[in-house]
């Protein structure tokens, strides 16, 4: 009898072929056979990740991007996406260094949809589409971030101070109260949030609103919240009581110049400066 394997394998085939002077059989060694389908399998996802590899990072231009990262491809590639997304931004940022305003837009917004928590680069963004005459979008791009940033201080406090710019009093009123639900009390990104809300109720001219956010959450004795009590009694035509309780604020918060502004406008038109 005549026998043969592949590649003259041996014991390591997984077939063998008999043969007679009868008869020819091919007699198959399944768990053999499965393990050269997976080590085939294997092997060319090594080639073919390769190939992807070289392609991302000579042609694409994604420098930082590692093999490991292709590998990984099949699991689902979160490494990959983040590391491209850091990627970008980096390269965004050092464009918009150079002004070249149209790259750094498409390279951050690209990478923020991979790495949503960067800060810098969604202020960016707002602030190109901004330059773009695109308050709309600027305004999304904001608010989506305050999914991620809403309980960091310095970014509520420039997206009240973009919505406040823009005498968009609705969405603060709307995006504050939802946010307001998730803050710790007593916290001071819960008394900006409060008090931004209202401060928004009072510019529409809902004071009784305004004033009972104030005492509802504790801030008629917080600075910010006793100026804008004191632009609700003037309003009110309460003068004299609006006067008393600013004067004390320049006192309490000598560099606070919004109230120093207040206050001597105020004077002014009392004929009193």
């Amino acid at each position: 009898m005549e026998v043969s394997t592949l590649l003259g394998l041996g014991g390591l085939s997984p077939y063998r072929i008999e043969k007679t002077e009868h008869a020819t059989s091919v007699r198959v060694f399944w768990g053999r056979l499965a393990v050269w389908l997976v080590m085939l399998v294997v092997a060319g996802w090594l080639a073919l990740a390769g190939g992807i590899y070289a392609f991302v990072k000579y042609r694409r231009g994604f420098t930082d991007v590692r093999y490991v990262h292709i590998l990984a491809l099949p699991l689902g590639g979160e490494d990959y996406r983040r590391a491209k997304g850091e990627f970008l931004i980096r390269q965004g940022l050092a464009q918009a260094e150079e002004q070249e305003w149209r790259a750094a837009f498409s390279s951050l917004r690209a990478g923020l949809v991979n790495v949503p928590e960067h800060q810098e680069a969604r202020l960016l963004v707002a602030r190109i589409y901004l330059m773009a005459a695109r308050p709309d979008a600027a305004s999304q791009v904001l608010l989506d971030g305050l999914k991620i940033h809403g309980e960091e201080l310095d970014y509520l406090r420039t997206v009240l101070g973009f919505f406040f710019g823009l005498q968009a009093d609705s969405t603060v009123i709307e995006f504050t109260t939802a946010l307001g639900e998730r803050l710790e009390p007593g916290t001071p990104v819960f008394r900006m949030a409060y008090t931004a809300r209202a401060y928004a109720l009072f510019n529409r001219g809902r004071h009784v609103e305004a004033l009972s956010v104030l005492r509802e959450h504790g801030l008629l004795e917080s600075p910010e919240g006793r100026f804008v009590a004191a632009r609700i009694e003037w309003a009110r035509g309460q003068r004299d009581g609006a006067l008393d309780r600013l004067r004390e604020l320049t006192q309490r918060v000598p560099e606070d110049q919004e109230i120093h502004r207040t206050l001597v406008h105020y004077l002014g038109e009392q004929g009193l400066w």
